[in-house]
């Protein structure tokens, strides 16, 4: 995560008990933020969490990444006199190099350029691998409306979605413990967990059992449920 998207997700996170009372909030690095609470010095770490979360990392996040940079590269350069909200499925296995991306652009927006024809608010247009016939790109859906401010780029990922358990908060746990001596000297120190924004960093259900950690309190926020959970207390 970016200090950008730490600062909106603690923007979201103080409408509710404890970080509601923080006072002096400050972005910093290891740990990402400091407060105070009372008479007490509080230091903050924020992460997020994928299905597939390992002691090597995550693939869906590395693939996320790329996939939204292709994403937004499309939505800033290829424009009409309406917005439009992209979605786009690209292939798991595609692997070009950033100076591969203006050819994925260009070849993109030339087949979009032939395809699309009148442009009007709430109008869909949906393409299909056969039609589309670019190497990696499996989808392209656009939605007009001028409900948009700008050019948008959404995710659609699909599957069974697991339930969050202790094998995943362990993998975070164990990479999140061995850090904590680096960071600068709180009185406490709290672990914020961010589930991710797409299919493929969501979970079902939280279902944790009982487990130790250096961090005085373990905090989850659920994105699409607004939700904070304490996982430790």
């Amino acid at each position: 995560m970016n200090k950008k998207e730490e600062k909106l997700l603690i923007e979201k996170v103080k409408l509710f008990t404890p970080f509601s009372k923080l006072e002096n909030v400050r972005f910093t690095e290891q740990p990402d933020l400091i407060a105070n609470l009372n008479s007490k010095k509080i230091g903050i770490e924020i992460t997020e969490c994928f299905q597939d979360d390992s002691l090597k990392g995550s693939d869906l996040k590395k693939f996320r990444s790329f996939k939204r940079k292709i994403g937004r590269l499309l939505t800033n350069n290829i424009t009409y006199k309406i917005p439009y909200h992209l979605f786009i499925d690209i292939d798991k296995n595609l692997n070009i190099k950033s100076n591969e991306h203006e050819l994925l652009l260009q070849k993109t927006k030339r087949f979009l350029d032939n395809n699309i024809n009148e442009v009007q608010n709430n109008k869909v247009f949906d393409f299909g691998e056969q039609e589309i016939n670019i190497k990696g790109i499996i989808n392209i859906n656009l939605f007009f409306t001028n409900d948009l401010p700008n050019n948008f780029f959404g995710e659609s990922d699909y599957g069974i979605i697991p339930k969050f358990t202790n094998q995943q908060l362990n993998f975070i746990l164990n990479k999140k413990d061995k850090k904590l001596k680096k960071y600068q000297n709180c009185d406490e120190y709290w672990l914020l967990i961010r589930e991710g924004d797409m299919t493929a960093a969501s979970f079902s259900k939280i279902k944790i059992d009982y487990f130790e950690t250096n961090f005085t309190k373990v905090f989850m926020y659920r994105i699409f449920k607004n939700e904070l959970i304490e996982l430790k207390n």
